[in-house]
């Protein structure tokens, strides 16, 4: 169940997190102006050299993926409930940083889901999310009319992590990590 009518809206904008366990978790969706994307791909290379020489061998290791989004979530209309909506909103999207407990398995954090539009739909990990109200802004019952929010996003790709639980000849007949690929 969504706080607000985005039937009028041109941006779907919306976090959905998927939890380790399985299951599904409600859209956290922003009625909001974008201030900032900035995706940034940064690649990870090896040198080595080789006897004879002068100039390095690279092999390349890894891609990194991060995005960082600025936003402002605006009470529409300035009326109390739709204040104290965004407070329960960025509350909620703060919560996907924490670790989830499992009594049998020790901590997890929270795969999520970000879209905005037809711009971005990748599955991550939320790294940092840092709400603070806007400048100027007007307070209803202590609580801005306003925020400004940033959101540092690591990209996994479009499939969450996965543990294969078969062993077979190809794993050396071990349960083992499939990331993403």
């Amino acid at each position: 169940m969504s706080y607000f009518d985005f039937s009028h809206s041109s941006v779907p904008f919306y976090f959905v997190p998927i939890p380790a366990g399985g299951g599904v978790q409600p859209e956290i969706k922003f009625m909001s102006t974008i201030d900032s994307f900035n995706p940034s791909f940064n690649s990870n290379w090896e040198e080595s050299f080789d006897m004879g020489r002068a100039d390095p061998k690279m092999k390349y290791t890894s891609l990194e993926r991060t995005t960082d989004v600025s936003f402002k979530v605006v009470a529409v209309g300035g009326e109390k409930s739709t204040v104290e909506k965004n407070r329960d909103l960025l509350n909620s999207l703060i919560v996907l940083t924490y670790p989830t407990y499992k009594s049998d398995r020790g901590f997890n954090g929270v795969y999520v889901r970000m879209v905005i539009g037809d711009l971005f739909n990748e599955i991550g990990v939320l790294t940092s999310v840092v709400p603070s109200p806007n400048e100027d802004t007007a307070y209803i019952n202590g609580l801005p009319v306003i925020w400004k929010v940033d959101v540092s996003f690591k990209t996994l790709g479009e499939d969450k992590p996965k543990w294969n639980m078969e062993s077979t000849p190809l794993n050396g007949g071990y349960n083992n990590y499939h990331g993403v690929y």
